[in-house]
């Protein structure tokens, strides 16, 4: 049995307020157009999503239906989100996102991948970015409708922002013991003589220490997490992040990948775009035997 979990046995609708609840949450029919569902778990939904707001806090968002309306917005904070098509909403993941047939002029940010290619598998219009792939059956359509393909460096502008809070710190602790190391320095002169100082002035010299040898596991332990911090920086910048395009990728199409951009003025079949200082675009099935014999 799952543990403080809710389930909502026909469609929800707006007359029912905002739903809240601490814990998973199942939908066993619709969410109609007006609605709104926050769930700190994980939140099932067996039926279609219409011009509402979906949240879980914490766990991942299955739709079995599709989402429909401008107005849907999917956020999944603490997992990925699955569903069978989403026609002009808007999905947001920390994780992955997974649509069995189409993505029609949708925005999605996925922090990790986006798969598009169980069913149909077509991305037709809209804006889809993502943090390290996205892998679709078609991408743009035959009229040249305007279809925008990001994949962005999200992790690496985690990482910069923690090692940049890092950093702060380590200036403001080695500041803090810069001015108290001249204390150190006076004790270290007087050596056996502090003990025929005033009590008051071996008592201050004594919290200055303290004070010192505090600050200097402070800074190791940010020291420590600095270094750890870089270490995954490198593995990030060793990521190989791409776009795969199992069938057609249309003209039309504008990819985008970190600053580089490339317009696609051309259609392709069954290609790979990766990046090496510039946008490249490759055949997939040779790029994978490259790599396959490369090592």
């Amino acid at each position: 049995m799952i543990e403080n979990l809710r389930e909502i046995a026909g469609n929800v609708s707006p007359e029912m307020k905002n739903i809240e609840h601490d814990g998973p949450l199942v939908v066993h029919g619709n969410v109609e157009s007006g609605s709104f569902i926050v769930a700190t778990g994980d939140i099932i939904i067996h039926g279609d999503v219409e011009n509402s707001k979906i949240k879980s806090i914490k766990g991942h968002v299955v739709i079995d239906g599709g989402i429909r309306g401008v107005n849907s917005i999917v956020y999944a904070n603490g997992g990925d989100v699955k569903t069978r098509f989403v026609y002009n909403g808007t999905i947001k993941s920390e994780g992955d996102v997974i649509i069995k047939d189409n993505a029609i002029d949708a925005h999605i940010i996925a922090k990790h991948s986006l798969f598009v290619f169980d069913g149909e598998g077509k991305i037709e219009g809209g804006e889809t970015e993502a943090g390290i792939d996205i892998v679709a059956n078609f991408i743009g359509n035959n009229t040249s409708a305007a279809t925008v393909i990001k994949i962005s460096d999200f992790k690496q502008r985690e990482l910069f922002a923690v090692l940049s809070r890092i950093d702060f710190q380590i200036k403001e602790i080695s500041d803090q013991m810069g001015n108290l190391e001249k204390f150190i320095e006076v004790i270290r002169l007087l050596g056996n003589k502090v003990i025929t100082l005033p009590l008051e002035k071996k008592q201050d010299l004594a919290l200055k220490v303290k004070k010192y040898n505090e600050l200097k596991l402070q800074l190791d332990k940010f020291t420590g997490e600095k270094s750890k911090i870089v270490v995954e920086q490198k593995k990030e910048d060793e990521l190989e992040r791409a776009i795969i395009v199992k069938r057609t990728l249309f003209s039309g199409v504008y990819v985008y990948m970190d600053k580089a951009k490339l317009p696609i003025q051309h259609s392709y079949a069954n290609v790979i775009l990766y990046k090496r200082g510039i946008i490249i675009i490759g055949d997939y099935d040779k790029f994978m035997y490259r790599k396959k014999y490369a090592y």
